[in-house]
C-alpha cells in the first residue's frame, strides 16, 4: 500500500517562527515519523531551514503577497508534481493559494484556522475546516458545515526546571515579589506594553521573553525586563508565579498549553483557548488598559490561590493538549476523507448487532476477510422504507457492493390503522409519535380494534418488493439480498418465507443481483446461532457472514479485485 502522501503549506512571510509555524513543524515532524506517511512542508526559507528532518521541504517566496502570480504558479507547479492526496493550508494566506489551485478530483483540501477570525465562509470548498481551540471552532460552525476541533498540542517537556530564587538572582529581582512572565512575538498585538506599563506600577517583577518589531525598551525598568529570544523558555516558566497573556486576539496560545503542562498558572485577556480552558479566576478584563491593570492587580492579590484553582486546567492541558494527541487526531481526519467506503449494508437489528454481542456483526466479518472498508446503515427495528433513505445519504460512486437484509420487520403483522413511523432519519418529534403509537397498538390489540379494520405487514410484500427493486436500480455495483433467518416465533414464519421467496425472484431477475440463502440453514441450528428468539450469536453471525463470502468468491464481480 502506497503511503498518504501530505503537503503542507504555510505561507507566512518574516524571519520569526510564531505560534502557527511551531505547530506546523511540531505536526510535520510527527506525522513523518508514521511510515504510512509521506510528508511534505512549503513555505519560505526561515520555516523550512528549521523543518524535521523526515519531512521533504519545498521552499515558495512566501514574502510575496496571496495574489502574487509567482507564488501562485510556483505552488502550483509543486502540487502538480507531487500530487499529494490532502493538501493540508495552514492559515488564511495558505487557504486563499490553494482555493486558486487546479486539483485532481481525488485530492482533498483541509485547512487550519490557528487565529480567532470573524469570516470564514469563504473556506466552505475545503473538504474539512479545522479550529485549534473550541472557540474557533464555534466560528467555523457558523459559516461552513465541515468545522473540526483539533487543538494545538505540545512536546512534553522533560528539561531542567529553576526556581523563582534562581530566576531573582539570574535577572536581579527582589525576592519578595512575585515573578510574572510574558513570552511570544513582540507585536502590538500581544499588548505587552499594557503588562509593562501596569506592572512598573505595581509590587511585581516582570520579564518579557521573544523577539519581534515593535520597540518596548521605554517601558523598562529595573523589575520589568526584556530578555531576548530565550533557549529555557520552560526553565523558565516553571519557576514564574504566573504566565500572563495580554493578547486582543489568540487562537490557541502555545505558551498557555506550555505553562500549564508544567503547573505554572496562567493569566489571560479573554481571548479564544482561553475562555474555555480557564477558570474566571484566570481571565483578565482588557475593556481599557486601565481596567486590565486594575484586573492584573486583583489578580495578583490571590495569586497564592490560583494554582490550586486551575488544577483541572493543568491536567487538560497534560492529556489532551499533546502533540500526540494533536497528531492522532489529523491523521484519523485524513483518513476519514480519503478512505474509499465500499461496501454499503442496509438491515435491520442483526445488521448493527446488539449491546448483549459479545462478538462481531457479520458485515463487520465480511468486511474483514474481503480487506475493503464498510458503512454499516443497521438500524434496530427499521424496513425497507428506512432502507431508501439511509441508501440516499450513504450511496457513492467508490461503493462497490451493496447487501440488503429487511423482512423482519417488514413481514411483523400489525393493525392497519396504526400509522408507521420512520426510524431514520431520526428527531424527537418522531420518537415521541412512536411512544403514541405503540400505545395505540397495545390498547387496540386489548379492544380487538386489529378485528375492526384489519391486519397487515407492517411493509405489504408489494412495496417491500418495489422498494428493493429501487435500491437495485440505482445501484451501479452488485447487490446481495440476504434471506430473513428464521424467528423462535414460529407463527412469524411463514410471512418471513414469503419475503425470501420474493429476494429470490428478485435476484433471478437482475443479473449483478445475487441472493444469499440462510432460512433453512439458521432453522437447523436454532439453539447455537441465536442468542435469543430474534438475534443472531456470535456462532451465527460468523456463520451468516461465511455465506456471504462463499457467494462473492463465486461470483466473477468486480469487488473481488
Amino acid at each position: 500500500m502506497k503511503p498518504l502522501r501530505i503537503l503542507h503549506i504555510c505561507a507566512s512571510s518574516g524571519d520569526i517562527i510564531g505560534g502557527m509555524e511551531n505547530q506546523v513543524l511540531g505536526l510535520c515532524a510527527h506525522l513523518a515519523e508514521d511510515t504510512s506517511t509521506d510528508v511534505h512542508l512549503a513555505g519560505g526559507a526561515t520555516l523550512v531551514a528549521v523543518a524535521p528532518a523526515k519531512a521533504q521541504t519545498h521552499q515558495l517566496p512566501t514574502e510575496h503577497s496571496r495574489r502574487n502570480k509567482v507564488l501562485t504558479w510556483r505552488l502550483q507547479e509543486l502540487v502538480s508534481s507531487l500530487s499529494p492526496q490532502v493538501i493540508h493550508a495552514h492559515g488564511l494566506k495558505a487557504a486563499d493559494l490553494t482555493r486558486k489551485l487546479k486539483l485532481p478530483n481525488d485530492t482533498k483540501r483541509v485547512v487550519t484556522i490557528h487565529g480567532h477570525k470573524r469570516k470564514l465562509s469563504h473556506l466552505e470548498s475545503f473538504d474539512a475546516c479545522i479550529g485549534v481551540s473550541k472557540e474557533i471552532v464555534e466560528t467555523l460552525k457558523k459559516q461552513s458545515s465541515k468545522a473540526h476541533l483539533i487543538e494545538n498540542g505540545i512536546a512534553q517537556y522533560c528539561g531542567p526546571k529553576y526556581n523563582k530564587e534562581a530566576i531573582c538572582s539570574m535577572f536581579g529581582l527582589p525576592k519578595e515579589q512575585p515573578v510574572l512572565l510574558c513570552a511570544g512575538r513582540l507585536a502590538e498585538v500581544k499588548r505587552f506594553a499594557w503588562v509593562m506599563r501596569a506592572c512598573r506600577e505595581l509590587p511585581v517583577s516582570l520579564l518579557i521573553a521573544g523577539q519581534g518589531d515593535q520597540r518596548l525598551e521605554n517601558h523598562t525598568s529595573k523589575h520589568v525586563q526584556l530578555i531576548g529570544q530565550r533557549g529555557d523558555i520552560h526553565a523558565l516558566m516553571s519557576g514564574c508565579d504566573a504566565l500572563v497573556i495580554a493578547s486582543k486576539r489568540e487562537g490557541m496560545s502555545l505558551s498557555m498549553i506550555e505553562a500549564l503542562a508544567i503547573e505554572t498558572p496562567v493569566l489571560s485577556t479573554k481571548v479564544s483557548g482561553a475562555t474555555t480552558l480557564l477558570p474566571k479566576s484566570g481571565l483578565l478584563d482588557d475593556s481599557s488598559e486601565e481596567d486590565f491593570k486594575a484586573s492584573l492587580a486583583n489578580a495578583l492579590n490571590k495569586l497564592n490561590k490560583l494554582k490550586s484553582l486551575q488544577e483541572q486546567s493543568f491536567e487538560y492541558a497534560q492529556t489532551q493538549l499533546n502533540i500526540e494527541q494533536t497528531t492522532h487526531k489529523t491523521r484519523q481526519l485524513y483518513d476519514a476523507l480519503t478512505t474509499k467506503p465500499e461496501l454499503l449494508f442496509l438491515g435491520d437489528c442483526n445488521t448493527c448487532g446488539t449491546k448483549q454481542l459479545s462478538g462481531k456483526v457479520y458485515a463487520d466479518i465480511v468486511s474483514e476477510n474481503l480487506s475493503k472498508p464498510l458503512i454499516n446503515c443497521g438500524q434496530t427495528m427499521s424496513t425497507t422504507r428506512e432502507a431508501l433513505r439511509f441508501f440516499d445519504d450513504h450511496m457513492s460512486e467508490h461503493v462497490s457492493a451493496v447487501f440488503i437484509q429487511y423482512g423482519l420487520v417488514d413481514s411483523w403483522q400489525t393493525i392497519k390503522a396504526a400509522p408507521y413511523v420512520l426510524y431514520y432519519p431520526d428527531t424527537k418529534l418522531r420518537r415521541f409519535c412512536r411512544r403514541w403509537v405503540k400505545k395505540w397498538k397495545k390498547y387496540g390489540r386489548k379492544l380487538g380494534i386489529g378485528r375492526l379494520f384489519g391486519m397487515q405487514q407492517q411493509v405489504p410484500l408489494l412495496e417491500y418488493v418495489s422498494n428493493i427493486e429501487t435500491i437495485i436500480k440505482r445501484s451501479r455495483c452488485p447487490v446481495f439480498l440476504i434471506e430473513t433467518a428464521p424467528n423462535h416465533d414460529s407463527s412469524r414464519n411463514p410471512a418471513i418465507g414469503e419475503y425470501n421467496d420474493a429476494l429470490a425472484r428478485i435476484a433471478e431477475s437482475h443479473a449483478d443481483t445475487t441472493c444469499i440463502k440462510c432460512f433453512d440453514d439458521f432453522s437447523q441450528q436454532m439453539t447455537d446461532y441465536y442468542q435469543d428468539p430474534t438475534h443472531f450469536s456470535p456462532a451465527g453471525h460468523a456463520r451468516l457472514a461465511e455465506n456471504i463470502i462463499e457467494q462473492i468468491k463465486a461470483r466473477p464481480y468486480e469487488l473481488n479485485n
